[in-house]
């Protein structure tokens, strides 16, 4: 295998891990599973807004899993999760879902959560 300069002197910046130049490192799935983010749903006026403090999360993979998660449960129009911010914004149907079952989800999925604000 050749090494061109740039990934010589990335391997060795890395204290040569020279695997983060071959395209098996490349193609590896993301360590938080399937980044591939569900749509949100379309959003009716009456719709409660929760925000949720995130705790755990380490990438964007972990944010789009917890987006999934909250996006199977009936009654939840909308999960912006941000691992940025550590938050999750959720639109949702108070009459079909409370807090409480949006905040056992997010644990559930191996998170720690905050003190929800908003309706």
């Amino acid at each position: 295998m050749r090494l061109t300069t740039s990934k010589f002197v990335l391997a060795s910046l890395v204290g040569g891990a020279l695997a983060l130049s071959t395209p098996a490192f490349a193609a590896a799935p993301s360590a938080c599973g399937d980044t591939t983010q569900a749509p949100n749903k379309t959003v009716p006026a009456d719709a409660a807004k929760v925000q949720i403090p995130i705790t755990g999360m380490t990438c964007d993979g972990c944010a789009t899993a917890i987006h999934n998660a909250l996006l199977k449960v009936d009654g939840v129009y909308v999960a912006d999760v941000t691992f940025a911010s550590g938050t999750a914004v959720i639109a949702y149907d108070n009459k079909k879902v409370q807090v409480d079952a949006l905040v056992k989800v997010i644990e559930e999925a191996g998170y720690k959560t905050g003190k929800p604000s908003g309706s």
